[in-house]
């Protein structure tokens, strides 16, 4: 029974050092969450492997900020509530972000703190940019994209009612996310040598209109 115990240690260990070896080889990662939260579509996948330009995807705050309750806790100091999930779909942003990084080289993501480097995307973003902000950027052809957290979530308001939500007895919160939307039409824009522009005629008695 000694020399099945040993055999069985032995059998153990040798699973987990081959587990480790295939992750780290091929950069292996299960989602086992029910739902596959942190897996990206397979449209997706396929759109982004053929990206050619090298991006970077900046988060304004740190990893944990974002994923363990300080980004939340700002959330909450606004007029949005937090995230009914307590801070799930938070953590799922990230892991997609790490995904995206995954499926293609060309793409990196990092991340940055209230320390001179987020003042200095600030000063270069024209103070576009906020705490939490997720930022997808070519530089070969310096484009740009900031998104907010509008942007990336499903923000839902708890009364029907404009005027309870203007005395505040109401509030925001986040009923989704569109991250992958969000994300890859970001990554989309930035890969693209052309950019589009809008023009509006006005018409008779028409009222002036801007587009970005």
């Amino acid at each position: 029974s000694t020399v099945l115990v040993v055999i069985f240690i032995i059998c153990v260990v040798g699973v987990n050092v081959l587990a480790s070896f295939v992750s780290e080889r091929f950069n292996l990662d299960l989602d086992l969450t029910a739902s596959g939260d942190y897996t990206l579509t397979e449209e997706n996948v396929e759109y982004v492997r053929n990206l050619n330009k090298p991006v970077v995807i900046t988060v304004s705050t740190t990893e944990d900020a974002y994923t363990e309750g300080t980004y939340l806790n700002l959330v909450e100091s606004t007029y949005y509530c937090q995230d009914p999930t307590g801070g799930r779909y938070f953590k799922q942003t990230i892991e997609l972000l790490k995904n995206y990084a995954k499926v293609n080289p060309n793409i990196t993501v990092q991340f940055v703190d209230n320390s001179p480097a987020f003042y200095e995307y600030q000063d270069r973003f024209n103070n576009s940019v906020v705490y939490g902000d997720i930022i997808v950027e070519c530089t070969e052809n310096e484009k740009y994209r900031v998104l907010g957290l509008e942007d990336l979530y499903e923000i839902q308001s708890s009364s029907s009612s404009y005027m309870d939500m203007y005395y505040g007895n109401g509030y925001y919160y986040i009923s989704g996310s569109r991250v992958e939307t969000a994300v890859t039409s970001a990554l989309s824009y930035v890969n693209s040598d052309e950019t589009d522009v809008m023009t509006i005629i006005e018409g008779y008695n028409t009222s002036e209109q801007m587009v970005s």
